[in-house]
């Protein structure tokens, strides 16, 4: 798939292989690497429900606030562009594993419209601590068991889920 050579600057991905309801980590892999470089770009997706996962995702090595320092995976890496625009169109992405939505590097004008962002499981959990003890070395938390999936090694106190 080769995109540098068209003429049109707006580009309908469900002419590329993108459609609704199924993974397009790949293709998108496939469209974003093929018009790197290239200046004022629409990517226009038909509204609907996209599936991202780590599988195809972009690979880079980010130091990113609040996240270790580490390899990620990335679904829209967005490098060297002028005036691009993601247009959604009303459209949902579901990201499933540990992706990382968008990263925008050397670009400028960058533009993400009409969509929405929602992850199967969330990057991280999140544990509310409800009480401590310091004499005894212990803590008692509270985890959201509907939200968040999660194995206790070492049962050595209870546990309380909400």
């Amino acid at each position: 798939m080769n995109l540098k050579n068209i003429k049109q600057k707006n580009i309908d991905l469900s002419s590329y292989g993108i459609s609704t309801n199924t993974d397009i980590t790949l293709k998108l892999s496939e469209i974003l690497i093929s018009i790197e470089g290239m200046d004022n770009v629409t990517l226009s997706f038909p509204k609907g429900v996209y599936k991202i996962s780590r599988k195809y995702a972009f690979e880079s090595y980010k130091n990113i606030a609040n996240h270790d320092n580490s390899l990620k995976r990335i679904a829209f890496l967005m490098k060297n562009m002028d005036g691009l625009t993601i247009d959604g169109n009303g459209s949902l992405f579901i990201f499933y594993d540990e992706v990382i939505p968008f990263a925008i590097e050397d670009s400028s004008n960058v533009t993400l419209k009409n969509l929405s962002v929602d992850f199967i499981l969330p990057f991280h959990s999140e544990l509310e601590v409800v009480s401590s003890d310091l004499n005894k070395k212990s803590f008692t938390v509270k985890i959201n068991t509907e939200l968040d999936c999660y194995k206790i090694e070492k049962k050595t106190h209870s546990v309380q889920t909400i």
